[in-house]
């Protein structure tokens, strides 16, 4: 899995993934939604794949070229299928996480989870 900014709605060209939902929020930190992409790298043939296809949602042959960046992100130069960006969650604290899609203003976690420092 990889994650974005990237609306999915309006997506470029190009889409920069990244390993981590907290490393796309920081390399974007004016964005205010982090989307979980149900995509892989495929190494030998520099492009990405889905995680899972079906024919009646998109084509099921979909893949895009990528490239694989120094910090561990991915340059993709082609649009991702829409179906592909996951509105599942992501787990920062081993306690429930960050709802995938939180919109600026509103509370990451509900208070009983909070994560604490220590």
């Amino acid at each position: 899995m990889y994650y974005t900014t990237k609306d999915p709605e309006h997506q470029d060209d190009r889409i920069h993934l990244f390993p981590s939902p907290e490393s796309a929020a920081a390399a974007h930190p004016g964005s205010c939604v982090v989307h979980q992409v149900a995509v892989l790298l495929d190494r030998g043939e520099h492009r990405v794949v889905p995680t899972w296809t079906d024919p009646r949602i998109f084509d099921s042959a979909w893949v895009a070229p990528a490239e694989l960046l120094a910090d561990g992100s991915l340059m993709v130069r082609a649009p991702i299928p829409t179906p592909l960006f996951e509105p599942n969650r992501w787990d920062d604290s081993g306690m429930g996480g960050r709802p995938l899609g939180v919109e600026c203003g509103q509370a990451a976690y509900p208070e009983s989870i909070e994560p604490r420092s220590v």
